[in-house]
């Protein structure tokens, strides 16, 4: 059985930094989107101006977990049950990630759509889930920035990260329910201590299989970047 990791949290709230680890330590994170004239990192992942070490997000992934949603994620429309249309693509990207012994999901749409794909995930793979955390204040202020062009209010803003946090905390309860370990983990101690953390994070994920070379260790430490803020910059 192959393992598989899901990495959830708030949109500017650290989600790239630790999918970012987990790509540069070795574990499959999928197919970058490819959109003309966008930057890339030099190993092909699209990476955003308010972005720019990478995101880290499975298009394919992404692309279905929207649609779950019914469009926006900011405005998100939580199905009770999926289409079938959606039942079958879901199994079909899982079927083709649990091609990798070791593959990991990242999006911030997951607060909402999350446990759907842990209940399909978890019966193909040894799943895990890391839920990151950001200090509220400074992910209200990166939110704001980065989604400026949207014209989204303080106020609303305050709302949908309100709806997120709850949502998160569903999520590790659907992962408790379904017996897959939940792992959180605070942005600002991985910023504050790679070294330690980074090793932390990928002992708990990786358990007593562990794949990792040193070059990858240094590699996954190294991306970690605490004056870009791997985001939108103060």
């Amino acid at each position: 059985m192959s393992k598989a990791i899901m990495v959830a949290g708030m949109a500017c709230g650290g989600t790239s930094c630790v999918a970012g680890i987990l790509h540069n330590a070795g574990v499959d994170m999928g197919i970058s989107a490819d959109i003309e004239g966008e930057n890339y990192t030099d190993d092909g992942w699209i990476a955003y101006k308010e972005n720019p070490r990478g995101q880290y997000e499975d298009d394919r992934t992404v692309r279905l977990s929207w649609d779950i949603l019914g469009g926006y994620w900011f405005y998100p429309q939580v199905r009770q049950e999926l289409t079938i249309e959606q039942q079958e693509r879901m199994l079909k990207l899982i079927g083709q990630r649990n091609d990798s012994s070791l593959w990991g999901m990242k999006a911030v749409s997951f607060a909402f759509t999350g446990p759907w794909f842990l209940q399909c995930m978890h019966e193909y793979a040894d799943m895990k889930l890391i839920v990151v955390r950001r200090d509220e204040k400074t992910v209200l202020k990166h939110f704001l920035k980065r989604f400026q062009s949207h014209s989204i209010r303080p106020l609303g803003a305050l709302v949908h990260l309100g709806e997120v946090s709850r949502a998160l905390g569903r999520l590790v309860g659907v992962a408790g329910q379904l017996g897959i370990p939940a792992i959180s983990i605070e942005y600002e101690d991985i910023v504050g201590n790679p070294e330690y953390v980074v090793d932390y994070l990928l002992h708990t994920v990786f358990d007593d299989w562990d794949p990792r070379t040193p070059e990858q260790i240094e590699r996954a430490v190294a991306f970690v970047d605490p004056t870009l803020n791997h985001a939108v910059t103060p």
